[in-house]
């Protein structure tokens, strides 16, 4: 029997089988990008995963050294507003990156040559925040029991990097936005309103709860599974949540927008024309001190604690200054607590003073404690009769020269009278211990 040969190639009209292989679930969902845009993508693509440590530490310099060299003030309105443009573009890349993956839509074509590169752009707008939060609250952090909130604050700058926290897919990338969010509105709420208090950390923990739950339902309608979106958004943002305001309660978290920009113990607080002279007799090789905290103490000696206190531009609040003494029977013994109202807007800090006349030997501490309970800074003093006697001593003098104030103020929705522009408010705050 003779069989008929046929030509391998298609005849017209025909259609081969062969020549296109079928199309996969998997080949639909790939991005087709122009040739010489996937050879570059490729070539940069090979680069990463030949260097994957130098491309960590890469994404990690340059998003920490942009915010050093970019960040303003906590309260600058342009600081301000790129940080919140931060965030929302880092949300809706998160939010088009889930409905890319659960929906399968076909994306628009604009998208397509940067989409590949959507990671990247994810983790750079991640570590710009987190860097700037890290700069900000460090300013705030000023005793051990901030320590904990700023190990969180670095652990999850340096963990955005490692390839291992980025497989861990969506979850992670959800709750790291859930944190910045909270981060954000802690201190632009107290810059708002031109005051402190504990509620605006609260509200702030509320709000960022709220998106979180949003973007679930949105998660949840794209997939059609309800369990999903609970799982990837919902859950990881309440316990971002409630990690964050158990800190809080332990005070934990430092007292942003607030910072001491400067805290010392002195023999002299003086006003002379457009500066303070501060007197102290510190030794040079005590230069890790902030003044005489080691205090030789004569009858008729005054302990002066001198503080840079900075707050946003037209922040008005009070501040007290808490003074203690270590009991040798009973421990830390609170003996005084002054309070001080305090006007923001200067760079260099909001001058407040007071002394102690009626002293006694032993170890003090003195606080910088917010309207809300919050302390913002301490510092520790040991006072001795001077074993000097009558002896003349020596002073050494340090001038903190005073800045005006006579500037817009930065952001705010608080209501304030205008500054004139002459004459501007005073810079100082005073108090006197028993």
């Amino acid at each position: 029997m003779e069989v008929e040969e046929r030509d391998p190639s298609p005849q017209a009209g025909e259609r081969s089988e062969a020549a296109t292989p079928p199309e996969t679930q998997e080949g639909r969902g790939r991005l087709r990008l122009p040739p010489r845009l996937a050879a570059v993508t490729g070539r940069v693509q090979t680069l990463r995963e030949a260097h994957p440590r130098l491309e960590i530490a890469l994404f990690f310099t340059a998003g920490f050294l942009f915010d050093v060299f970019t960040l303003g003030r906590i309260d600058d309105a342009m600081t301000l507003a790129m940080q919140g443009a931060y965030l929302f573009l880092l949300a809706a890349l998160l939010l088009v990156e889930q409905w890319a993956e659960l929906a399968q839509p076909k994306l628009p074509r604009l998208l397509e040559p940067l989409w590949p590169f959507r990671e990247d752009a994810i983790h750079f707008l991640l570590g710009s925040l987190l860097s700037a939060y890290s700069l900000f609250y460090l300013r705030s952090a000023s005793h051990l029991s901030t320590v904990l909130f700023m190990a969180v604050v670095f652990a999850l700058l340096i963990g955005n990097e490692l390839p291992e926290v980025r497989r861990l897919g969506p979850v992670v990338r959800l709750a790291l936005f859930s944190f910045c969010l909270t981060s954000f509105l802690a201190y632009l709420l107290p810059v708002l309103a031109g005051r402190l208090s504990r509620w605006w950390f609260f509200l702030s923990a509320g709000l960022a709860l709220a998106v979180s739950l949003g973007g679930a339902q949105l998660l949840s309608r794209w997939s059609g599974e309800r369990r999903l979106g609970w799982k990837r958004a919902a859950l990881p943002g309440a316990a971002v949540q409630a990690g964050l305001v158990a800190l809080f309660v332990l005070d934990a978290v430092p007292p942003v927008p607030l910072s001491v920009r400067h805290l010392g113990v002195y023999h002299h607080v003086e006003r002379a024309g457009d500066h303070y002279v501060l007197r102290h007799e510190k030794p040079a090789w005590r230069f890790f001190e902030e003044g005489d905290q080691h205090f030789y103490a004569r009858p008729g000696d005054r302990v002066w604690i001198f503080a840079r206190i900075f707050a946003p531009a037209e922040f008005q609040d009070s501040i007290y200054m808490v003074w203690e003494y270590d009991h040798p029977k009973t421990g830390w013994t609170r003996t005084d607590r002054i309070r001080m109202k305090i006007t923001g807007g200067r760079e260099a800090g909001y001058r407040a003073f007071a002394y102690k006349e009626h002293w006694r030997e032993g170890e003090w501490r003195v606080s910088i404690e917010t309207s809300d309970g919050r302390t913002l800074g301490r510092i520790g003093v040991h006072i001795e009769r001077d074993p000097r006697g009558e002896a003349p001593r020596t002073f050494h003098e340090e001038r903190a020269v005073l800045m005006p104030r006579c500037r817009p103020p930065a952001l705010s929705l608080a209501s304030r009278p205008a500054l004139p522009r002459e004459g501007c408010r005073p810079d100082r705050s005073r108090g006197t211990a028993a």
